[in-house]
């Protein structure tokens, strides 16, 4: 039986704020935003995971980046950057919000996983037999190695694993 790929809940803002690698001193919060999203971008190609990113309010340019006209940005909420999706919260809403909700429409996914240091949002995913991971433990993971998992075409390799 094939498993269902990873599927990770990141809380962006949270991620960003965690370290230095996503946003230098002149940045603007959109740079910031970019940067974030071709990090995991690239992550979720090397480590075939699956990931939606979660922002607080709505992007100042429309959630794709122009797709919205300067008067509809109230609608221009979700959006796609190459493999990852990502969401703008809408008021009174924060991205905290629409991560709980995700992670309770999903109670007891193995695959899925929460990114955030949140106390809060950990804690509600926990009551939800989902896992979570740090932000700042996570970034750890986006700078390692990926480890693939041995075929089952090698029984060697798996019976070493058992």
């Amino acid at each position: 039986m094939a498993t269902k790929r990873e599927h990770l809940l990141v809380d962006g803002y949270n991620l960003i704020k965690s370290s230095q690698l996503f946003q230098a001193p002149d940045d603007t919060l959109e740079q910031a935003r970019l940067s974030l999203q071709q990090t995991l971008n690239a992550y979720g190609r090397r480590a075939e995971v699956k990931i939606t990113l979660y922002y607080d309010g709505v992007s100042a340019m429309g959630a794709s980046h122009g797709d919205a006209v300067p008067g509809d940005i109230q609608h221009a909420t979700q959006g796609r950057y190459g493999d990852i999706e990502f969401e703008f919260s809408r008021a009174p809403e924060k991205a905290d919000d629409l991560i709980i909700r995700a992670a309770q429409d999903k109670h007891g996914a193995k695959w899925l996983r929460v990114i955030s240091s949140d106390r809060e949002i950990r804690h509600f995913a926990a009551r939800h037999k989902i896992r979570s991971t740090r932000s700042e433990d996570f970034l750890d993971e986006l700078e390692a190695p990926i480890q693939k998992q041995p075929t089952s075409a090698d029984p060697e390799a798996e019976a070493r694993r058992v």
